[in-house]
């Protein structure tokens, strides 16, 4: 068995191995559980032209959208539950200022899934 390598390190140097237009997922569902201080290091280090994928998000999506990160998102849902809409998320959207590419929830977690098992696409109605 292979030996164990620890993968914990400062959160500036995780951060710092996100580089412009990378395509990244950040964990978390609807407005809980979210990694913030890596969000907010994100946008300190000024990454720009991210590809957002996720399912159902909220407000890592919508900072870092209106910090201008994010070029495109690949998403069922964004936004802040019984506060309202996302609204850097939304006005970016009706602006045209992101790509967005919308799936239903079911087919955003079915990607991920599909992903862990190796399979290079699948079929949905």
């Amino acid at each position: 068995m292979p030996e164990l390598k620890e993968k914990v390190c400062p959160l500036s140097e995780a951060a710092s191995l996100i580089k412009d237009g990378a395509r990244i997922h950040i964990g978390g569902f609807s407005v809980h559980n979210h990694p913030m201080a890596f969000v907010y290091e994100l946008i300190r280090r000024g990454v720009k032209d991210l590809t957002l994928v996720g399912h159902v998000s909220s407000n890592e999506v919508d900072i870092l959208v209106g910090a201008g990160c994010v070029k495109k998102v690949e998403i069922s849902y964004v936004g802040l539950e019984e506060h309202g809409l996302a609204p850097n998320y939304r006005r970016a959207v009706e602006r045209g200022q992101i790509e967005l590419e919308e799936y239903s929830e079911p087919v955003a977690f079915e990607r991920f899934a599909c992903s862990s098992r190796g399979q290079s696409f699948f079929t949905t109605q």
